[in-house]
């Protein structure tokens, strides 16, 4: 048996696009180092036949920066009627994302020939809040006004929250061996598209 706790803090830098924004050699006042602050608790077991691993975490990840292109009306229109826009962008900084889940893993030998594998990951990774962004023309480099993305308690997207496989190995004979593996992924959340209406 065995019992572990880790803890962790750091300061990440941010991403280069964030610090000279607007496509221009102009440094972003607000940007700073991301914070990310973590711990997890785990229990493993060894026997002759089996091992497995039990793991609860809690991570804050906190000052994220995002920016996305956005259009911006004119207030202008086209020979056809059609509005015209200028090229921004949308600096958001100081987003906190909260990550926290549990994960079991496990290897089962039943028999000399045979083993059994599998996992289980579940996580509820979410944004703590609502966050406002400075928009920028940069036909004009020219500040724009501000949006504000409504993530309070939305879940963060683009990988799987929940996953789990099953699998088997089995030796034929010295050399040759047959396995088999089911996997299986849920709650997978679409990134956000700030300039979408909807």
């Amino acid at each position: 048996h065995n019992v572990f706790i880790n803890g962790g803090v750091f300061s990440q830098q941010p991403i280069f696009d964030n610090v000279f924004i607007d496509f221009v050699n102009r440094v972003n006042p607000d940007v700073k180092n991301q914070d990310v602050t973590s711990i997890e608790v785990g229990y493993g077991y060894r026997s002759s036949n089996l091992s497995a691993n039990l793991n609860l975490y809690n991570t804050s990840w906190a000052g994220r920066q995002l920016s996305f292109g956005l259009p911006i009306a004119t207030g202008e229109v086209n020979d056809e009627g059609e509005p015209i826009f200028n090229d921004g962008t949308v600096n958001f900084n100081d987003i906190d994302q909260r990550h926290m889940g549990v994960e079991l893993d496990f290897v089962w030998k039943p028999m000399s020939k045979l083993s059994i594998n599998g996992m289980a990951s579940i996580g509820d990774w979410i944004y703590t809040n609502n966050f406002t962004g400075n928009i920028t023309n940069t036909d004009t480099n020219q500040p724009a006004g501000e949006a504000t993305l409504y993530l309070k308690d939305a879940k963060v997207g683009d990988a799987a929250q929940t996953t789990f496989s099953i699998g088997a190995n089995y030796e034929i004979t010295k050399g040759l061996k047959v396995y088999a593996d089911y996997y299986f992924a849920d709650n997978l959340y679409a990134d956000y598209a700030i300039d979408d209406e909807n």
